[in-house]
């Protein structure tokens, strides 16, 4: 099989990047990773059951299930693959450049990605994984002619929907190699370091733009929510795929704006002290400090 520019998404934990897959990856010339396929590891026909969504109208209606998540445990669906990225052989704890590259982990994933493409019967490739985030660059050394969507969100909002998740205790944080409880006395304050975790990743990621010019596009999470359709149609564009209004039909217009929260959940001293680490980003990128 050959394999055609494939899409990975980018950005920070808790950027939205979940539900950019779920609504990109309903697009009928796109294939991923399934729940299906993590499931039967050792199943190399488990993508075909991804042509479930093409049985013309009952598939579309299938599809808005996934969107909108209103679908029973055997449905198949886009998830992470986090089993499969560790067979190929990519780290999550550390930051992946070129200099890792080997024959082995480049036969490794093109395997798996040709075998989805041909059980699923589709052109394309999309996958959202967030330890792609630091592995960004040996992926451009393994595909180079990949599209990289990069979504950021406000590190303010990240910061608190990391929190309230409790994720600090098993946060690998690859820009030290380490587990994030084994930092967390270097801060003042806790949150300093999951602002601290978002700011490494969004400065690592807008490097991609430099890597990979023609082919990496910056979104912002405001702009999804306000207008699902609209930033759809832009990604379709940018990464060469087919216009589907028929796609575009099953989509939300807009999502729940959960942008604000980190206003009344965060307090006065952990809204300072986020504003410490990463006031100087959050300006770069266009938000309010």
């Amino acid at each position: 099989m050959t394999i055609d520019r494939p899409i990975f998404i980018l950005g920070s934990g808790r950027s939205g990047t979940t539900i950019l897959n779920y609504l990109l990856s309903m697009h009928p010339d796109l294939c991923w990773t399934s729940n299906i396929s993590l499931r039967l590891p050792y199943v190399p026909f488990a993508p075909v059951t991804q042509r479930v969504l093409d049985m013309g109208e009952m598939g579309w209606r299938e599809r808005a299930k996934v969107i909108s998540r209103k679908t029973g445990a055997l449905h198949v669906s886009p998830v992470e693959a986090k089993s499969i990225y560790d067979k190929i052989g990519l780290r999550r704890d550390i930051l992946l450049t070129e200099d890792h590259y080997t024959s082995e982990i480049d036969k490794r994933f093109r395997k798996v990605i040709e075998r989805h493409l041909f059980w699923s019967g589709k052109p394309r490739f999309v996958s959202k994984e967030t330890s792609n985030n630091q592995r960004y660059r040996l992926l451009n050394r393994i595909f180079p002619d990949a599209i990289f969507i990069h979504l950021v969100r406000d590190g303010r909002a990240v910061a608190n929907s990391i929190q309230n998740k409790n994720w600090l205790p098993v946060l690998d944080l690859w820009w030290t190699g380490n587990k994030a409880v084994d930092h967390v006395k270097e801060y003042d304050n806790p949150i300093q370091l999951i602002g601290d975790h978002w700011k490494h990743n969004v400065e690592e990621l807008l490097h991609a733009k430099e890597l990979a010019p023609g082919r990496y596009i910056e979104l912002h999470y405001e702009e999804l929510i306000d207008d699902v359709h609209g930033v759809l149609r832009r990604i379709v564009d940018f990464a060469g795929l087919r216009a589907s209004e028929k796609f575009i039909s099953i989509l939300p217009e807009t999502l729940p704006n959960m942008n604000e929260k980190w206003r009344t959940d965060l307090t006065a001293e952990q809204i300072s002290a986020l504003q410490k680490i990463i006031g100087p980003e959050l300006q770069k990128l266009g938000y309010e400090a």
